[in-house]
């Protein structure tokens, strides 16, 4: 008896916190419920599938694409759900979802406090990393509050690859800062983007592309885990993105003479 009233108030916590999106405003008595319901026992890391209407919607339109703006596009992919096609963007059915999960996709910091205050898994879980999420959707607070209680930022989920990496995609500069200061691998690689940089480069996010070269983001070709993209100026010229390719040639041309410099004083034994 206790575990069918443990799992049926696990149940009511993920409704309440998948339904919150449905109010506008979100009544401030909603953050006394789930304080109530977790006081009560509910599972702070209880899982709702994507099958769920509106968990769906939540992550579809955090994550969706719009191939239409080149400066807020992924590549190509599909904006409703009778038509997922291949988009990496977009989660897939049969993948589970969090409250904190949920919490974040609402941006909301008080509810993601409250979780995080009563043990919630801040670890990527179910094809899910809240890290990623919150680095994606710009909320730099709910970003500083996941590093606080230790998410890893060298972790990434199976929607756009590591924080960095959809930080640097979606163009949140102060985000990628903060990273970078928590000791985030700037040359990590992951599918779909390669690395940070090729995701700088191919949204044409000048001042991000300029931020990682000056944290010595390496430019040169790296064959990692993805068929979409090869390097940084690869991606950056197939997009058109004129300014970011002259950057990236730039910096290469400094690395290719400052080796020819070196080989010249190791040649002179200097």
């Amino acid at each position: 008896m206790r575990c069918i009233k443990r799992h049926t108030i696990s149940k009511r916590l993920d409704a309440e916190l998948l339904n919150a999106k449905l109010l506008d405003p979100i009544p401030s008595k909603y953050q006394d419920t789930a304080r109530k319901l977790l006081k009560a026992g509910a599972d702070v890391d209880t899982v709702d599938t994507c099958n769920e209407e509106i968990g769906w919607y939540l992550h579809h339109k955090a994550f969706q694409t719009d191939s239409s703006s080149p400066n807020d596009s992924t590549y190509p992919g599909p904006n409703s759900k009778d038509d997922l096609g291949d988009d990496p963007f977009c989660p897939q059915f049969g993948i589970g979802i969090t409250p904190l999960q949920i919490a974040i996709l609402l941006g909301n910091q008080t509810l993601v406090n409250l979780l995080l205050e009563n043990k919630a898994n801040v670890h990527p879980a179910h094809g899910y990393s809240p890290l990623v999420t919150a680095s994606w959707l710009g909320f730099r607070d709910i970003v500083t509050l996941l590093l606080n209680n230790r998410a890893d930022v060298n972790v990434g989920d199976d929607n756009v690859g590591m924080p960095l990496q959809a930080a640097a995609a979606k163009g949140h500069t102060e985000i990628v800062q903060l990273l970078l200061d928590n000791r985030a691998d700037i040359n990590e690689t992951s599918d779909p983007y390669e690395t940070a940089l090729t995701a700088a480069s191919w949204h044409n996010h000048i001042d991000i592309v300029e931020l990682l070269l000056a944290n010595s983001a390496s430019v040169n070709f790296r064959y990692g885990v993805s068929d979409d993209f090869r390097s940084p100026l690869a991606a950056a010229a197939e997009r058109g993105n004129l300014q970011v390719v002259q950057l990236l040639l730039a910096k290469k041309r400094m690395i290719m003479w400052k080796n020819v410099l070196m080989t010249a004083l190791y040649g002179l034994h200097v």
